[in-house]
């Protein structure tokens, strides 16, 4: 983190109002504890943590109500509840198996004011260089690193003591030293393997006054939450765009992305290897354009703003959808190889299997069940067609008395008893 970039992050906080004073206070360093394991956990502005004992291990963090969450690049999960007290936060830790132990964090120091003056000129287009090769990267002040000649090109940059540090997309590192001196910085290049090569980046061009987000105007109202709608009319989600360049997903804890704008579009690049490409400038609370998936192809999609939608009843982010479509009555669940009895009261949904859940969207229905056997609590997520005769899309997570964890994506198949079966 630098003092310009902490600056453009405090004045979207004091203008979107997205953040409560105890989440900026989570920026900094903090011994973490869970029984007898400790370590050091790094907070940073820019929606990142990282562990200086272990260059592999970080996470991303955001909000979720009144608890901060990080995910690890192992699938942990953190989950701490607000407010922070005396310099210390508790929650528990949370294992790709569903397995929770209590945590705490106690503060290293006193919270930051200002990041190393060194840091801050790192922002900006930098030419690349190893041995032959060339390139040209974008360090951003959001924390990500892009490269124009390749699309598919990302990292995301921290500061660890005295060397600004990326990680690449391909699991490469570039590893440079502070400081920076006559507007280049030189430092090392290492492979998944382990293998160095001596680096060199120097400055194209001076550093720059604004950040990403303060492109334009219109690139600045992306912040705050939308409903995404899928063009095929079959899929529909929650989006959050936060200020520090991260979207999160509300009804789905291990979706994620980073934002950045690109001459007149927004782009996100999700934990899916997914793209969204939003056209400049939104229009009457819209914004649309397309997904890419990462085989390459596309579909339109339409985003519109929560809350502004021509008056329509929208997605609450804080609760449930109070307006859904009605799936009441019996249907064949191909997808488990059973029959389920779905009793819907309001946005509020139970059947068989221990199957409780709400509506997120106005045909999205998210929840748990419940395996009768172990009694392990699973997640799930239904996305209904628009007539509610059909589940087109949605998971189903597996978690039974052995420990095995897995999620289906495919659960389509599934529909109303009357209505012919999809082919």
């Amino acid at each position: 983190m630098n003092f310009w970039k902490l600056a453009i992050f405090s004045a979207l906080v004091s203008t979107c109002g997205l953040f409560s004073h105890a989440s900026e206070s989570i920026v900094g360093t903090w011994t973490y504890r869970q029984g007898s394991f400790t370590d050091v956990h790094v907070y940073h502005a820019n929606g990142t943590v990282t562990a200086p004992s272990s260059a592999a291990a970080h996470a991303k963090w955001w909000i979720e109500g009144d608890e901060i969450v990080s995910f690890w690049h192992n699938k942990w999960y953190n989950r701490l509840k607000l407010p922070i007290a005396n310099s210390a936060i508790s929650g528990v830790s949370i294992s790709p198996t569903g397995v929770r132990a209590a945590v705490t964090l106690t503060r290293i120091g006193s919270e930051p004011k200002t990041a190393p003056p060194a840091a801050e000129s790192i922002v900006g287009t930098w030419t690349y260089r190893q041995g032959s090769f060339t390139d040209v990267h974008v360090y951003h002040a959001d924390g990500t690193v892009t490269a124009p000649s390749s699309a598919a090109a990302h990292a995301k940059w921290w500061i660890e003591g005295n060397e600004i540090v990326s990680f690449w997309h391909n699991k490469w590192y570039n590893r440079l030293k502070l400081p920076i001196v006559n507007s280049a910085i030189s430092g090392v290049s290492i492979s998944p393997t382990g293998a160095r090569a001596a680096v060199t980046l120097t400055r194209v061009g001076g550093v720059p006054t604004k950040g990403p987000t303060d492109a334009s105007p219109t690139a600045g109202s992306i912040v705050g939450t939308w409903t995404y709608h899928h063009t095929s009319g079959m899929f529909t989600d929650i989006h959050v765009y936060h200020g520090d360049g991260t979207v999160t997903a509300p009804n789905n804890a291990e979706a994620h992305a980073t934002w950045r704008v690109e001459g007149n579009e927004i782009v996100s690049f999700w934990h899916n290897k997914w793209y969204n490409r939003l056209k400049l400038p939104i229009t009457g609370s819209t914004i649309y354009g397309v997904s890419i998936s990462p085989n390459g192809g596309s579909a339109e999609i339409t985003l519109t703003r929560v809350g502004t939608d021509g008056g329509k009843d929208v997605q609450n982010p804080d609760g449930p959808f109070s307006n859904p479509i009605n799936i009441s009555g019996k249907w064949n669940a191909s997808f488990i190889n059973r029959r389920l009895n779905f009793r819907q009261s309001g946005s509020h949904v139970t059947a068989e299997y221990g199957i409780q859940g709400d509506f997120t969207a106005p045909n999205v229905l998210t929840g748990t069940w419940r395996d009768a056997a172990s009694g392990i609590v699973n997640k799930f997520q239904f996305v209904f067609s628009k007539d509610a005769n059909y589940i087109t899309g949605g998971f189903w997570d597996r978690n039974t008395g052995n420990f095995a964890y897995s999620r289906s994506n495919i659960i389509n198949g599934a529909h109303r008893d009357g209505v012919t079966p999809p082919r």
